[in-house]
């Protein structure tokens, strides 16, 4: 009885000894689409590592970002902003405009945005691009996330789909109104003209 008893104290103490394996957090970007105003900064940052990250871009004349994941905004424009870590490579899409001009034309592509931070408050005349598109707009993010019903949604579509889609979907869509903190989804391609108060 003593010699079991001592078998399963061993085991025991061995158990404790080995340490435990945690889930290895993932890698990630902190966004991977952005809309900037021209001579705004935005911080990226990577989550998930420790090890040393390189920042670049494609376009200097667009967006500019520092060893830190500042990025500049420098004019209009697109630029992808990329950060290599451990052999591997995240990005964020960038669009710069610029609030001085009266209209300003982006594209938005899929994904998720929240007004205010991802891309400006004010009016948006959209259109459909080469192909269908939707645009779904909650109140707020917490709407979305609880799959409350959208407030709005908008179906796009551009090139031949126009004729084809006739009376379903419309090319354009005009004075859409977004206010800061409404959640935006958008499937497909839209062309966007913004208007800068």
């Amino acid at each position: 009885m003593k010699k079991l008893l001592s078998i399963l104290m061993t085991i025991a103490i061995l158990f404790t000894l080995v340490p435990t394996q945690t889930a290895k957090a993932a890698v990630k970007i902190s966004k991977s689409k952005a809309t900037m105003e021209v001579d705004s900064t935005l911080t990226l940052k990577i989550s998930g590592t420790n090890s040393k990250v390189s920042w670049s871009t494609d376009k200097k004349s667009v967006a500019t970002v520092n060893n830190k994941g500042t990025v500049t905004a420098i004019k209009s424009g697109s630029a992808t902003i990329t950060a290599s870590v451990e052999g591997n490579k995240y990005s964020c899409d960038v669009n710069v405009v610029d609030s001085n001009k009266k209209v300003i034309e982006f594209e938005l592509t899929a994904g998720e945005y929240i007004v205010g931070d991802d891309i400006p408050t004010g009016k948006y005349n959209l259109k459909g691009k080469d192909g269908w598109g939707f645009v779904f707009v909650y109140e707020n993010e917490k709407d979305y996330e609880n799959d409350k019903l959208y407030n709005k949604s908008i179906n796009m579509c551009g090139g031949e789909y126009v004729k084809s889609l006739s009376g379903m979907y419309s090319e354009t869509y005009s004075n859409l109104n977004l206010k800061s903190k409404q959640y935006l989804v958008v499937e497909g391609t839209i062309n966007v003209q913004f208007k800068s108060k």
